[in-house]
Parts: C-alpha cells; sequence; structure tokens
C-alpha cells in the first residue's frame, strides 16, 4: 500500500505511467542488488562436520544391514 501511495504521489507531478514505471525500476534494481549480494554470500561448499556425520551414519547403517 506504501507503494501505491509513493505512486500516487508522485502521480500528482508526473503522468501515472510513469511514476509507477519508475516505482517499478527503483524496486526491480533493489531486488537484483539483494539477489546480487545473496548470491555471493551462499554457502558453496557443506560443512565438513555435516559430511562427516552423514559418512559415519552410512557406514553405521551399512553394518546394522550386513
Amino acid at each position: 500500500m506504501l507503494l501505491m501511495a509513493l505512486v500516487f504521489g508522485l502521480a500528482t507531478r508526473m503522468p501515472g505511467w510513469l511514476a509507477a514505471l519508475i516505482v517499478g525500476g527503483i524496486l526491480l534494481a533493489i531486488g537484483a542488488i539483494v539477489g546480487y549480494v545473496s548470491w555471493t554470500r551462499r554457502v558453496t561448499t557443506p560443512l565438513a562436520l555435516t559430511r562427516k556425520t552423514l559418512k559415519e551414519a552410512l557406514q553405521w547403517a551399512k553394518e546394522r544391514l550386513a
């Protein structure tokens, strides 16, 4: 609702389609920046402790079933 209020507020100074386009462009830019930052901070390799625990659990399961 605040974004619509912003568009309506800008529409008093410029055409409504231009106000909506400006607000949409700003939101798209913010979304792209947040997406890029999130992509660069993602975990690229699994945690070593988790990998070790899974290997131990798999080995235990193999021994129990054999």
